[in-house]
């Protein structure tokens, strides 16, 4: 993938991997990516790429162990989202093909989020209410392979909602009992 400058909204530093800078840039179509040289490599290379930079330094973090990161100094970095890795929820097979799934929560809003190899493959998002987290349709059709995603994620939502104090997870019109989903495990 070739990105040009035109189509870069911003760039900024976030750390070094064997003393090689590493940069988080957002595309004008709200991509974050960041690249930098991995030991061994001649030159830079996309590390991750996500649409939201919490989930971007995430993956580097977890996959280059060598990362560095400097202190944040921008407002999109010094973010208030919380991170939760969730990748055990996944079934073995998804795992052992390179995904992973995390959770970003920041206030009501919360998103599980499922990469590959540190790219965003799909996502779901899901809002508090009264007594239940309501999930949102996933971001891009679930394909037949990915179906334990669905499953990662409402078991995902159900510890989130017991943990609020919430007594369901709302999917398309229909209630689940948090509890129940738990129990299935």
């Amino acid at each position: 993938m070739e990105i040009k400058p035109s189509e870069v909204e911003h760039v900024e530093n976030i750390g070094q991997i064997d003393g090689n800078p590493v940069r988080i840039l957002k595309t004008v179509g709200g991509f974050w990516m960041a690249v930098g040289r991995p030991k061994g490599k001649k030159k830079d290379e996309a590390l991750a790429a996500g649409s939201h930079p919490a989930v971007v330094k995430y993956n580097v973090e977890k996959n280059h162990s060598d990362f560095q990161p400097l202190l944040a100094k921008s407002e999109a970095l010094q973010s208030d989202v919380r991170v939760t890795g969730f990748t055990e929820l996944l079934p073995k097979c998804l795992r052992q093909k390179g995904y992973d799934m995390i959770m970003l929560e920041k206030n009501e809003d919360t998103t599980f989020v499922l990469t590959k190899y540190g790219y965003e493959a799909n996502s779901y998002e899901a809002k508090l209410s009264d007594e239940s987290i309501d999930l949102s349709k996933a971001k891009k059709p679930v394909a037949p392979e990915l179906v334990g995603f669905s499953r990662a994620v409402a078991e995902a939502a159900a510890i989130k909602a017991l943990n609020e104090g919430k007594a369901f997870v709302d999917h398309d019109g229909t209630r689940f009992d948090a509890a129940k989903i738990m129990a299935r495990r």
